[in-house]
């Protein structure tokens, strides 16, 4: 698991931020993990699997792919968070500045936890906690509570969709992952797999804030400070993208989902 060291940091860094006020080692955090990911174009591309437990025949696994694809955008994730750890300078008369940069580097680890991931469970975990951490950044802020519940229910519907969706299609190929998802869509049975796609289409356009369900967008970007604005409209649309292109087979089974993509 030694390609997991820069998301240890990054795991780190949000933990010492959030808690233990060591902000001026966060910014150093951020550029060993960014450095990191870019050392690992160096090594061949790899998935680390690690298995949770299992329900039946069903395994729930930790696993991640390590290609170069995953490692351009998390190595992108962490320049972002580099520069933004810079320009923190210029916002010092925030009192919860620690706590809120200790936040965005959660939200990193989990963004780039998401990205890695080799499974559709895994990649859940990854993106439910982005969205949780949404509403509890839009919170921080003064005369917000009613835009942080309105950011969560959003997410909360669109979890609820994907998570319907996914177990859906763990029922019927008995797997989690994309290349598993894959082969059964090239087999010509996916006709079984119409109602969780569309289930996962709506998560993925919701949790992407695209339309039409764009509107909590919005309420989340009102967080008074900078980061906000890259953390909800740049990421989180990022990885409802990429989240298309892993299981992208699954769309293009069904011509009349193809066509409204």
């Amino acid at each position: 698991m030694f390609k997991t060291i820069p998301l240890i940091a990054l795991f780190i860094s949000s933990v010492g931020g959030m808690f233990f006020n060591y902000s001026r080692l966060q910014k150093y955090f951020s550029i060993f993990s960014f450095f990191f990911f870019i050392l690992e174009f160096l090594w061949p591309n790899s998935v680390e699997t690690i298995r949770w437990f299992s329900i039946g025949s069903l395994n729930f696994e930790f696993s991640l792919n390590f290609s170069n694809t995953e490692l351009v955008i998390c190595s992108l994730v962490c320049s972002i968070l580099t520069c933004l750890h810079i320009a923190k300078s210029f916002l010092k008369n925030d009192k919860q500045l620690n706590r809120k940069f200790g936040l965005i580097d959660c939200f990193s680890f989990f963004m780039c936890l998401s990205v890695l991931s080799n499974n559709m469970f895994q990649f859940f975990v990854g993106i439910e906690a982005m969205g949780l951490i949404s509403a509890i950044f839009v919170s921080l802020e003064k005369n917000a509570v009613e835009n942080s519940i309105r950011t969560l229910v959003f997410n909360k519907f669109a979890s609820l969709m994907f998570l319907m969706g996914i177990f859906l299609i763990a029922i019927n190929i008995n797997s989690f992952d994309f290349s598993v998802i894959k082969q059964y869509c090239e087999s010509g049975r996916s006709s079984v797999l119409f109602l969780p796609t569309c289930l996962i289409l709506i998560s993925v356009l919701c949790k992407g804030a695209q339309f039409p369900f764009s509107y909590w967008l919005l309420d989340a970007v009102k967080a008074n400070i900078f980061a906000s604005i890259i953390i909800h409209s740049a990421t989180i649309i990022a990885v409802g993208i990429l989240f298309i292109a892993k299981c992208y087979s699954l769309f293009e089974s069904f011509s009349i989902l193809k066509e409204a993509m």
